[in-house]
């Protein structure tokens, strides 16, 4: 009976927990196929409210500038073969690896609260890279999504292509840091011929502010 009565507890604190992280769905209006949607994307970021989701609709979307969140807001695609957001050829290297480009989704959170921030099903693209000297092609050291201090997101159901530093970069507190990137695919996150030193899946920096002898992830 104990058992059953815990059972019947634990049940209704997650549904009741669950209730509290709802927020609202916000559609993102379809620009058309190939035309930008970041100022959409902007706009309904900037109307959300901490718990809101950011649904984007289906199709292939450029994506001038980054989208810049400052609050704990999901967004959220259709899948990673439905919703895809790409970076033009004809946008420069130099333009790219600006602060107002640098990322697609820019996270500026700077807080230790847990954000439950999800960004699912959703296809990021890089410009074409450069495999041979001389081929013309991106050498650009640009990122998927960047996280700045934010605890407890989820990436998943993403894909990341042709992204030349990181698909995925967390910058975190050095004493506090947590989050989920799972059931993502990853596909040559490198530029240059020479790889530039750089190309990754996952980047991950701590602010190297002290030393930590036991670190909590």
């Amino acid at each position: 009976m104990k058992v059953k009565i815990n059972i019947i507890f634990l049940s209704l604190l997650l549904l009741c927990g669950n209730a509290l992280m709802a927020g609202n769905s916000i559609l993102v209006a379809s620009p058309g196929n190939n035309n930008d949607i970041q100022p959409n994307i902007q706009a309904a970021v900037n109307s959300a409210v901490a718990g809101d989701v950011v649904v984007l609709p289906a199709g292939q979307f450029v994506v001038n500038k980054n989208v810049v969140i400052s609050k704990f807001i999901s967004i959220k695609g259709q899948g990673l073969t439905k919703t895809i957001l790409y970076r033009s050829e004809s946008v420069s290297d130099a333009t790219l690896e600006t602060s107002a480009w640098l990322q697609i989704f820019k996270y500026s959170i700077y807080s230790n609260a847990s954000s439950n921030i999800v960004v699912s099903g959703i296809c990021f693209k890089s410009k074409k890279p450069s495999m041979v000297s001389g081929d013309g092609l991106s050498r650009a050291a640009d990122i998927g999504i960047e996280f700045f201090n934010c605890k407890d997101f989820v990436v998943t159901g993403c894909r990341f292509e042709n992204f030349g530093n990181g698909a995925v970069s967390v910058r975190h507190d050095d004493s506090i840091v947590g989050g989920l990137i799972y059931k993502n695919q990853f596909v040559h996150n490198v530029k240059g011929y020479d790889a530039l030193g750089l190309g990754y899946g996952v980047v991950i920096y701590g602010a190297n502010k002290k030393w930590l002898s036991s670190p909590r992830f």
